[in-house]
């Protein structure tokens, strides 16, 4: 299984949150960054990911997160959650 912590207080906007889902989840090269083309990759998933979120209160959070849960209730191979306290993730940039 694949996963992904999505700590939306790391990201200054939504296009650095599109460049990190496309390097970790290995989104193809002709990934729009867009959230029409989020929920278009994210229902096309042949193999089991877990997508783990923390709020960190930015303006394009809401909007991320509900492209997150219709994609998850569309795909049986993918799984949103709530991050656990405590548990990281370092970026690399």
């Amino acid at each position: 299984m694949r996963t992904a912590v999505l700590d939306f207080g790391s990201f200054d906007d939504a296009r650095e949150a599109h460049a990190y889902l496309k390097e970790k989840l290995g989104f193809p090269d002709y990934y729009g960054h867009n959230l029409d083309a989020l929920y278009d990759v994210l229902t096309e998933l042949s193999e089991d990911t877990e997508i783990l979120t923390a709020s960190g209160g930015r303006p394009f959070e809401a909007d991320f997160l509900r492209v997150l849960r219709d994609a998850e209730k569309a795909s049986p191979h993918l799984s949103v959650r709530r991050k656990p306290k405590g548990r990281k993730e370092k970026r690399r940039h």
